[in-house]
């Protein structure tokens, strides 16, 4: 039977039969207003999820330079050690006069090989009267996870030995030198140490007097974590 009287438009209650859904006769308004209630619960658990996600991101954002301010306080702790063990292994073995141990500003710690001592004239060979104290820094930080860098550095004054082009490759050799000792000799992983040969281009002191190129020519080794 059909719902809906045939000679008017509008809605007839008395010609529904059991054969109609109760849907066939809901208002407009009805309808609306279920799919706005609708629409309000399918919103509901998204926007719930988005806010949980935001809240702890930012707990995350909040807790992380707390987390990293405290494993860079224990970094530096443990490098300021290393500074004061390298000075008294130096100290102790009588190196002191070899070689000197500096803590830097970004308290990594920076052993400081002269080159004279370490070094012949225009040659990146160490003297076997200076591998002892290399050995002595091998040891100090074999055990560790340190990350080493070897760098070499030179005086202003032009080399002549024709062994090398320039100072640059000097320095360079010296510190591979140097770098491949500890490898050998103190049993360190060859990817903790990184090399670099700065030539005259990094001086701790002027070139004008003889102190001050004799300070110049050195390799570093600097330990940082």
């Amino acid at each position: 039977m059909n719902c809906f009287n045939e000679d008017f438009p509008l809605f007839d209650l008395n010609a529904m039969d059991e054969t109609c859904s109760p849907i066939d006769h809901l208002s407009s308004a009805d309808m609306f207003l279920n799919n706005e209630v609708n629409k309000g619960t399918h919103w509901s658990v998204p926007w719930s999820d988005l806010m949980m996600t935001m809240f702890i991101l930012f707990c995350m954002l909040y807790a992380y330079p707390s987390v990293k301010t405290a494993a860079q306080t224990a970094r530096k702790d443990e490098l300021s050690s290393l500074y004061e063990e390298g000075k008294e292994t130096l100290r102790a073995k009588d190196f002191k006069d070899i070689a000197s141990v500096e803590l830097t500003a970004d308290k990594a710690v920076k052993i400081i090989l002269p080159g004279d001592i370490f070094f012949d004239t225009g040659d990146a060979k160490i003297k076997t009267a200076a591998s002892g104290s290399l050995v002595a820094v091998g040891e100090l930080i074999s055990n560790k996870d340190y990350l080493i860098t070897v760098a070499g550095h030179t005086d202003n004054i032009p080399i002549t030995s024709g062994k090398y082009p320039s100072n640059w490759e000097l320095s360079t050799a010296r510190a591979c030198e140097a770098a491949r000792f500890l490898i050998e000799k103190a049993d360190i992983a060859p990817d903790r140490i990184r090399v670099a040969g700065y030539g005259e281009y990094r001086p701790v002191a002027s070139n004008d007097l003889p102190e001050g190129r004799r300070a110049n020519r050195r390799v570093e080794i600097i330990i940082s974590k």
